[in-house]
Formats: C-alpha cells, structure tokens, sequence
C-alpha cells in the first residue's frame, strides 16, 4: 500500500528538491537527528494520500513532517513505520519484520493521480492521489 504514497511524494518533492545546491563550509557543525526525522525539503511530501488498487480498494496513507506514516483500510489501521526519501524514490520501513521498499511515481495526470512504480521497476496498479 505504501507504494501510493511513494508517488505522491515524489511529485511533492521535484517541485522542493533544490536543497542539494548549496554547499557546506567545511567548519559547518553536523547535527545527529532522529532516524525518523525528515530532512526540511522532503517535509513537503507530508501529506494524506489516497491509493486505489487494480481490484478497487482504497488506501488512505497519512504521511506526517516527522518521517512517519499510517495507512488505513475501511477505518482500520493496517500499517505504520517510517519514511524516507532516497533520490527520486520514497522508501517505507513498517513496523515489525517487513524489508524497507521505496518506490517511484509516473508523472503526475491532469486529474492529479499518478501510477505507483515499484522496487522492481514496474506499475504496481495502483493509482494514487494527493488529497490533503
């Protein structure tokens, strides 16, 4: 289901991503942040995203500033992790024993939905939209 989001955010984020222009001082002080922390430019794909999939359900994955999502079937929470960004890819690491995945989104439709690609390369068949 995360794979929704993952382009959403993806088209969030080519329109904010020029933070990797500027260059750093080498006496610039580093600061450790929280795995969960989202850098300020990804932030921008905060954000409740809908995702429908090729057999008619409807995911809603909220995606929060703070480099955490939830995802929601019918009302009910089926997933929660963490969020990054990688390049042009969203990656999602869910609790419990499940692999990070990151995916990639199609260009953005007129309508403002767009196809979820995922780690292999290929549509999922999901079409995803922002909603907030």
């Amino acid at each position: 289901m995360k794979k929704f989001l993952a382009l959403a955010a993806i088209a969030s984020l080519a329109a904010c991503n020029n933070a990797n222009d500027t260059e750093t001082a080498e006496d610039d002080v580093s600061v450790d942040l929280p795995e969960a922390t989202v850098a300020p430019e990804d932030a921008a794909a905060a954000g409740t995203y809908e995702m429908t999939s090729a057999d008619g359900v409807v995911t809603t994955q909220q995606v929060n500033p703070d480099g955490t999502y939830t995802e929601m079937v019918d009302g009910q929470q089926t997933e929660s992790g963490t969020w990054r960004t990688q390049g042009e890819a969203m990656c999602f690491d869910p609790e419990g024993a499940d692999p990070e995945e990151c995916y990639t989104g199609s260009e953005v439709s007129a309508d403002g939905t767009f196809r979820s690609i995922g780690p292999d390369g290929q549509e999922t068949g999901d079409t995803v939209r922002r909603i907030s």
